[in-house]
Formats: structure tokens, C-alpha cells, sequence
């Protein structure tokens, strides 16, 4: 009986060194597991930088269109292009250089005077089957660096060439700004910088360092309104506003020491 005892007693002994060895070689891989683990991982984090600017160049595209029969074709066309010599003097009248101003060559289209006679030729070409008329077209676009100068046009020259019976139609408004790639490098500069302030917060929240970069990507490189929140995957480029806010976008991944 004494020897079951003692055989038993052993057996516990035995039992408890193995358990005691086993939880200190899992203690050991543990934490050689952590510092391998904080040698290896990386914080990823995304980096921004924002600029507000004033665009400067504008440009107004706009035009005057006249409807006509096949018989009044000629006279309607020299109607146009004495409305166009006109609305040019206008806009040199202005301070609108003449070099500024681009005068597009007259386009005609067919109008069928019902959809059912609609049809087209061998090139792709609209053609009627019955009575049609002509939509002739005298497209001028106005281009500047004075950007309130092509702003004040668009929205009073409509008005004023009405009166000289002159009616025009606004096709577009743009404004640009043209130094994108004096700022491009600075920005993309300041992004990177600003991911980095973030990583460097995060490995502090964790007791830990950040160290060289592993990779560095170029995100999205956007011109939007003033205000706007607007993101877009392939970027974006607003021309409506004089305003606008140029955002650079790094995204970037740095060791953790």
C-alpha cells in the first residue's frame, strides 16, 4: 500500500514539474512571439493635406442658334455670322482681347418634323423621310485669365446681346486653376508628413515606435468646391466654382519598433 503511495505521490510530483516546464517554455514563445510580432507589423495609415485656392483662368462657352427652312438656309446662315461679328465687337468692347476669343465654325444639323421620318445614311448622318428644317449653330468660347471679367460676361453679355437682338445660349462656365503641378510635389510632401504624425500617434497609444517606411502609395489627387465633402476613387476635378479646395491623398505603411 505504502508503495501505491508513494508511486502515486511520484506521479503528482512529476506531473506538476511537467506542467511547471510547459507553462514557462509557453511564456517563453509567447513573448518571443510578441517581439517578433512588434518587430514585423506595420501600421498602415492614410495621410492628407488640403490647400485652398483661387482658380485663375476662366473660360465662358456659350452660343446663338437660328432655325431653318431648306429655302432660307443661305439667308439664315449669313444672319449667324453677322450675329457672330457682332457679339465679338461686343466682347472686345468689354476688354476682351480678340486672341481670346475663339469663334467655332458654324455646324447645321437636320431636324425631321416628325420622329417617325427620322432616319440616316450610310456615314451615321440624320436624313428625314418627309418635310425638315435646319438647327444652324454659331458656338464662341471666351478664355481669360481675368476670371471676374468671364464670370461678370456669362451672367450680364446674355442680357445685353438680347437687346442688339441677339440671343445667346450658355453651354458652359469654367474655372481652373493652373499651377497644379507647381504644388503637386509640396502637397504630396505634406501628406506624407501628416501620415507619418499618424502613425507615430498610434504607435504611441501603444507603447510602441514607428520606424522606416515599408511601402508608400500616391491616393487620390482632387480640386472640389470650397466646402464640399466629396471623395472620389479616381479623383475629381470641379471647374464650376472660383473657390475650390485641393486635397492630396498619401496613403503609407511604416514599421513598428
Amino acid at each position: 500500500m505504502n508503495t501505491l503511495k508513494e508511486l502515486f505521490k511520484n506521479n503528482i510530483v512529476a506531473f506538476g514539474f511537467l506542467i511547471s516546464i510547459a507553462w514557462v517554455a509557453s511564456s517563453f514563445v509567447l513573448a518571443n512571439g510578441l517581439s517578433l510580432i512588434n518587430t514585423h507589423d506595420a501600421i498602415s495609415v492614410t495621410g492628407a493635406s488640403e490647400r485652398m485656392v483661387e482658380s485663375d483662368a476662366g473660360k465662358w462657352t456659350f452660343m446663338i442658334a437660328k432655325q431653318a427652312t431648306p429655302e432660307s438656309y443661305a439667308f439664315v446662315s449669313k444672319q449667324l455670322r453677322e450675329a457672330g461679328t457682332v457679339t465679338s465687337k461686343y466682347l472686345r468692347t468689354r476688354g476682351v482681347e480678340e486672341k481670346s476669343i475663339t469663334m467655332q465654325p458654324m455646324t447645321s444639323n437636320v431636324i425631321c418634323q416628325s420622329q417617325n421620318q427620322v432616319m440616316y445614311d450610310n456615314t451615321g448622318r440624320q436624313q428625314c423621310s418627309g418635310a425638315f428644317s435646319y438647327s444652324l449653330v454659331q458656338t464662341i468660347i471666351v478664355e481669360s485669365e481675368d476670371v471676374s471679367k468671364v464670370r461678370d460676361l456669362s451672367l450680364n453679355a446674355p442680357n445685353a446681346l438680347s437687346l442688339l437682338g441677339i440671343q445667346v445660349q450658355t453651354v458652359s462656365v469654367d474655372f481652373f486653376y493652373t499651377k497644379l503641378a507647381t504644388i503637386r510635389a509640396e502637397m504630396l510632401e505634406e501628406a506624407s508628413k501628416n501620415a507619418k504624425e499618424r502613425a507615430e500617434a498610434i504607435a504611441k497609444s501603444t507603447g510602441n515606435k514607428v520606424g522606416n517606411v515599408k511601402s508608400a502609395s500616391q491616393g487620390v489627387f482632387q480640386v472640389t468646391q470650397k466646402n464640399s465633402t466629396e471623395v472620389s476613387d479616381y479623383g475629381s476635378y470641379d471647374t464650376s466654382t472660383v473657390d475650390k479646395k485641393i486635397t492630396a491623398i498619401v496613403r503609407a505603411s511604416f514599421e513598428v519598433k
